[in-house]
């Protein structure tokens, strides 16, 4: 798995209904993009909104995982019009999502208006990272792209069961800079996670402030 990962660097999370998964690793992976180059995060169900802020660390990301809702529909066209409409260049975006495209912005779907972004504004890199039923299957939104000449980098993970391991290599491309003590923290959170439950740990996050933050967990 070769992928040019050059910044600036935007990725796209899907927080449309039942994507609660798609969101955490959306945040992993900024995470570790935001210590080694310049990077956006936005998320899309209806419509494109920005990430409240961009986190940092494990606690950051434990906090952004548990206040973003995943709900609505997916229209991930919503996330790339801004970039297209104000003509700014992006050299890669991965973006993170079961690839149920159902929504259009302006008339345009997702692959359509890539096409135009790559021909009117920079030839963009593109990286899936997709959650799809099983590793056979192949997501709408490739195909899509396929069938106008294009052919995106993909990771697939499994829904039901994704496995973030499949992510090291994607990780290990993005720069030498070692990410170790990143990667012990939050195996550090996962442990907690499993063993005290994930509720009780997003109860215990504390901010940088040092004062105790208050998380509704409530199921999406």
């Amino acid at each position: 798995f070769r992928v040019n990962l050059e910044s600036p660097i935007v990725i796209i999370g899907d927080a449309s209904g039942s994507m609660q998964t798609a969101i955490r690793t959306s945040t992993i992976i900024a995470s570790l993009l935001t210590v080694i180059c310049s990077a956006k995060l936005v998320f899309f169900n209806d419509k494109s909104s920005d990430a409240p802020f961009l986190p940092k660390t494990v606690r950051e990301i434990l906090k952004l995982a548990a206040t973003t809702i995943a709900d609505g529909g997916t229209t991930p066209a919503a996330s790339l019009m801004p970039f297209y409409a104000s003509k700014e260049i992006v050299k890669t975006f991965i973006i993170v999502t079961d690839e149920e495209e159902n929504g259009e912005i302006d008339g345009y779907r997702f692959a359509p208006l890539y096409k135009k972004y790559f021909e009117e504004v920079f030839p963009a890199n593109l990286v899936f990272v997709s959650f799809l039923r099983n590793q056979h299957s192949k997501g709408q939104m490739i195909t899509a792209l396929n069938e106008l000449g294009y052919h995106p980098k993909q990771i697939k993970l499994e829904t039901s069961r994704p496995d973030l391991t499949k992510l090291d290599d994607l990780f290990a491309q993005m720069s030498a800079v070692t990410t170790s003590s990143f990667i012990d923290q939050l195996n550090e959170a996962e442990s907690l996670a499993k063993s005290l439950g994930i509720s009780h740990l997003y109860s215990t996050i504390k901010d940088n402030d040092g004062y105790k933050t208050d998380i509704d967990t409530g199921t999406h």
